[in-house]
């Protein structure tokens, strides 16, 4: 009985002793804060890339049949959803909003009403160009009285100037953060002649004078949008010196060209520079909204890029479409529409457009 007592008592302190052991093992000025949880590292923020689309429609001309219209918006209902799609939409505003200083007029002189500015605004218009022939058909006065008209229904313009120092400001707009900048010239206008030591009145084109201005804007610009009012009317191709003003342009720096002034469609080509340098040219866009004579003028469209610029800042102009347009005539209203959907009824097929211009809808 001794014994088993003894052992009994053995095996008491041998337990005592290795509980001890264990809990001796932390020492009683250790708290739990000191054990730190294992850090685990979040994934650095993906920043993806900032993407834009820019568009230009044709010529905006009002002639006779278009000047008494109260409200333009009705005609340009069915593209309106299209035309506000875009983030920067240009359009050339080739007859002056002046009406109301000069008196409603077509061809030759044109003075349209101040409000077509507004509409266009309103269908998704952001910038008007309005360097182009009929630019002076008013003179000084004609000229500020529409950059006036212009400016007081929040449109910016770019061609045609008020002072040396308006001209001097360069229109770049800053579009959800890709920085767009935008010349305007014309071939001339009309034998109107600039007054003397007002340059300022309107862009000319001058090959030196654009290269000197896209080296200025390069620095503050991501793209450049260069308008050229240039070409013959009524062709359907580009001509020689077209051609060859394209080549010093995109040489120059330009990453866009859209023509005017042919008031029909010419076709669309990308220019490669020996240095790689991409310059998208459409050549010409045709009329959007007008009212003349011939019916192959009734055809026109939108001309389209998106413009992609990554975190490093590169810049990349891509996908360049051009969606044509109709003017429809109906009970004497001129409207325009999606050519897709009036193609039995217009002067052009979608196909011809296609074959044309060179890109598909």
């Amino acid at each position: 009985m001794k014994n088993i007592l003894l052992i009994c008592f053995t095996l008491f302190l041998l337990s005592a002793c290795t509980i001890s052991d264990k809990y001796q093992k932390i020492p009683t000025n250790e708290t739990t804060t000191d054990i730190q949880p294992e850090k685990v590292e979040q994934a650095a923020p993906i920043i993806k890339d900032k993407k834009i689309s820019i568009a230009m429609i044709g010529d905006i001309i009002l002639h006779t049949q278009l000047l008494y219209y109260p409200d333009y918006s009705p005609s340009f209902a069915a593209v309106e959803d299209t035309l506000k799609s875009y983030d920067f939409l240009l359009a050339n505003q080739e007859s002056l909003p002046v009406g109301k200083e000069f008196g409603l007029s077509g061809y030759p002189k044109f003075a349209s009403p101040d409000y077509i500015v507004r509409d266009l605004k309103e269908a998704g218009v952001d910038l008007l160009s309005v360097a182009n022939n009929h630019t002076l058909d008013h003179g000084e006065e004609g000229v500020l009285a529409a950059l006036k008209n212009i400016k007081s229904y929040g449109l910016p313009y770019v061609g045609a100037y008020k002072s040396a120092k308006d001209r001097e400001k360069m229109r770049i707009i800053d579009v959800k953060g890709i920085k767009v900048g935008t010349l305007s010239y014309t071939y001339g206008t009309n034998d109107n002649k600039t007054p003397a030591g007002k340059d300022y009145l309107v862009n000319r084109i001058n090959l030196q004078t654009i290269q000197k201005d896209i080296k200025k804007m390069r620095p503050n610009s991501d793209v450049i949008i260069v308008n050229m009012h240039w070409g013959i009317e009524y062709q359907s191709t580009p001509n020689k010196k077209q051609k060859q003003m394209a080549k010093v342009i995109s040489e120059a720096g330009a990453d866009i060209i859209f023509g005017h002034h042919p008031h029909v469609l010419q076709p669309y080509e990308k220019i490669t520079t020996t240095d790689g340098h991409e310059t998208h040219v459409f050549y010409s866009l045709g009329n959007f909204f007008a009212a003349q004579q011939d019916p192959a003028t009734y055809v026109g469209g939108i001309a389209s890029l998106n413009v992609v610029k990554n975190a490093e800042g590169a810049i990349r102009v891509v996908s360049p479409r051009f969606s044509p347009t109709a003017i429809m005539i109906k009970d004497g209203f001129y409207y325009v529409e999606h050519l897709k959907d009036v193609e039995n009824r217009a002067f052009r097929s979608t196909e011809w457009v296609k074959e044309t211009v060179g890109l598909d809808d």
